[in-house]
């Protein structure tokens, strides 16, 4: 028997995605909550589900903090297609723990251009001093 290797979605995630979730509800070191919504999101001009929303929830360190900037946790977002590639960073910065509700993606490309529908994944990193969160999330473009 001959096995062919490539990159693929995990099983996980696949099942997700074709069971059209865009919630992933996670009780991790730093992120208490996260989702992402609408989804699907329609980024077509008309003023309804045009934008992607990340609701977020970031707890407190326990430690004395490493960055510079305090007790603040880094949070990290990009925007990647299906086969892992990133098509752009919707977010980079320090944030105090709590909750947060962040406009992300506009369903454009770091170019500046349309991406087409589909299926795409947000990877959620978010770094305290002590603990680091990596979360997957799907959510879905219709035009």
């Amino acid at each position: 028997m001959r096995r062919i290797m490539r990159k693929s979605i995990p099983i996980l995630l696949l099942l997700t995605i074709l069971q059209g979730s865009a919630l992933a509800s996670h009780e991790g070191k730093v992120i208490e909550r996260a989702k992402a919504f609408p989804s699907p999101f329609s980024p077509n001009g008309d003023g309804r589900n045009d934008s992607l929303f990340l609701s977020i929830s970031l707890r407190p360190s326990t430690i004395l903090p490493i960055y510079p900037e305090g007790n603040r946790i880094k949070l990290s977002i990009f925007v990647m297609d299906l086969r892992w590639r990133v098509l752009t960073p919707v977010f980079d910065d320090f944030l105090v723990p709590g909750s947060y509700e962040i406009k992300i993606w506009d369903g454009k490309d770091r170019e500046g251009r349309a991406v087409p529908r589909g299926i795409y994944i947000l990877r959620v990193e978010a770094r305290s001093s002590e603990r680091r969160d990596l979360l997957y999330i799907p959510v879905s473009l219709v035009r």
